[in-house]
């Protein structure tokens, strides 16, 4: 993975207007990102999630790594109550960036704004895998939270592999892209499949292919709808 970055343009901007700042401005009409919103709404999140303690940054965005790691494990609290709390976090961010999401969360909008590209792809794919957890896979999580909970808890080394070894392949042979998301996809998918059964194996594969799509051209072959 990349080194975390260091923007001062970006923590001085976040220390300015987001710092103990709980009221976030409404968002703009016509719907267009604006920075101090977004930086307001982003330090809600990383603060109600605590992500703070565990990734000592003052932004989400400054090392999703990090803060897939913390967001993990918290779905590994137990049952569904850990992913329902998440998905409260990040509903209020939703509704908080209101319309402007759709041009607050691009990997365009943070490189625009001094991000390294790595670093928004990967924000951007956090993003999509919380879409799809709180979204189309909330239901599948919480029928089989309880064991699902428990491979977040004892699988977390193999898990932390499927994603090392697709960045590690990304870098090497990024061309190849839309394969190694496909194979650390299905990586993430083996735990899940093994220990919770199909159903929560699919969950998996379609929670990692989230995060990791945006790494890659469009048109790849969703291997985790087979």
């Amino acid at each position: 993975m990349p080194s975390v970055m260091n923007s001062a343009f970006i923590i001085v901007l976040f220390a300015t207007f987001c710092t103990a700042l709980q009221q976030c401005p409404p968002p703009p009409n016509p719907p267009i990102c604006q920075i101090e919103a977004f930086l307001c709404c982003d330090d809600n999140f990383h603060e109600e999630l605590n992500l703070s303690a565990v990734c000592q940054n003052t932004a989400t965005f400054g090392d999703p790594w990090c803060a897939r790691k913390a967001i993990e494990s918290v779905f590994a609290l137990g049952g569904s109550h850990g992913l329902l709390k998440v998905c409260s976090s990040f509903n209020t961010f939703n509704k908080c960036l209101g319309p402007t999401d759709l041009s607050c969360i691009t990997v365009d909008f943070f490189v625009d704004h001094g991000i390294k590209r790595r670093f928004a792809q990967a924000y951007v794919g956090l993003i999509e895998s919380l879409r799809y957890a709180c979204g189309d896979g909330l239901n599948t999580y919480l029928q089989y939270g309880i064991c699902m909970a428990q491979v977040f808890s004892s699988a977390i080394n193999k898990l932390q592999k499927c994603q090392d070894d697709f960045y590690d392949n990304l870098n090497a042979e990024p061309q190849r892209a839309c394969e190694f998301v496909n194979s650390a996809s299905q990586c993430y998918q083996a735990p899940f499949a093994s220990a919770c059964g199909e159903e929560a194996g699919k969950w998996a594969c379609a929670y990692e292919r989230s995060a990791n799509l945006v790494f890659a051209p469009a048109g790849c072959s969703n291997t985790c709808a087979s």
